[in-house]
């Protein structure tokens, strides 16, 4: 029963659930290695004056 138009309605929604979607992901995966990376400098520093 659905028209035309809202079959474009549903797909433009569902296209940008998904680019949502990933760009969440790209970001989680940044900050995870930047927290990492903050991570194994406070490790170097610790161990710096032995």
């Amino acid at each position: 029963m659905n028209t035309k138009s809202m079959q474009a309605l549903k797909l433009q929604q569902e296209a940008g659930r998904i680019e949502r979607k990933r760009s969440s992901k790209e970001e989680k995966e940044a900050k995870e290695k930047l927290l990492y990376q903050m991570k194994q400098n406070k490790r170097k520093e610790k161990h710096r004056g032995r």
